[in-house]
């Protein structure tokens, strides 16, 4: 498991429709422009050079329970972009409530926001001396663990990162799924195989000009 305490420094902007503020402890800074909101995954055929991210969020410790929405922003190290997606607090065993939609590559975990009960805007932002990498494979779905998230200060977070058994299966038939292989976030180890090698060699036709072609939404539990 791992642990970090937000830090700040930089100026803050509002991010893409869902109003994400954010600030770079490296002292930069990324316009509205520069951030994309990612799309949830729904089942549908990945495009050959994208995967899946699901993470567990729960916010303690708090005074009152926070009901809120968990907003996280990655940075692409291969495409130089920033993503945020917001994410639902669930109990950690369950299976996760939204799976996201990401380019396959490196990732850096740089901002973490949210609204505590008492309406205060809450911010972790990552040490540059220390990031919190994870990793994206294509046509896979990748665990991103439990972050257990907690006040610090007056408007800060700190976060304990740590990776947790997989919570993602599908009914029916792997063959036909959509997703080769649910892999732990932080390594890249694979934790669980749905459909395999036979899904990756599939995935050399690219869907993302096809609408038409995409697999029903599956039914996600959590396993036993």
């Amino acid at each position: 498991m791992t642990f970090f305490q937000s830090c700040f420094t930089g100026s803050w902007r509002v991010a893409s429709s869902i109003a994400l503020i954010f600030c770079l402890c490296s002292g930069g800074s990324a316009s509205a422009a520069n951030v994309l909101a990612v799309k949830e995954w729904r089942g549908e055929y990945f495009k050959k050079k994208e995967g899946g991210v699901f993470v567990k969020t729960s916010a303690v410790d708090f005074p009152q329970l926070v009901t809120s929405n968990i907003q996280v922003t990655l940075f692409g190290i291969i495409q130089q972009q920033y993503y945020t997606f917001s994410n639902t607090q669930v109990a950690s065993g369950a299976a996760p409530r939204e799976i996201w939609k990401f380019p396959s590559g490196k990732y850096r975990v740089e901002r973490v926001e949210l609204i505590d009960h008492a309406g205060v805007k809450r911010s972790w932002a990552a040490n540059p001396n220390s990031p919190m990498a994870v990793i994206v494979p294509r046509i896979m779905l990748s665990n991103l663990g439990l972050w257990t998230i907690k006040p610090a200060g007056a408007t800060g977070l700190s976060i304990k990162f740590q990776m947790i058994n997989n919570t993602y299966s599908e009914e029916g038939s792997t063959n036909e799924s959509s997703v080769a292989a649910v892999v732990n976030g932080f390594t890249g180890s694979i934790q669980k195989v749905i459909g395999g090698k036979k899904v990756i060699e599939g995935a050399d036709r690219d869907y993302s000009d096809d609408n038409t072609y995409h697999r029903l939404p599956i039914e996600r539990k959590a396993e036993a």
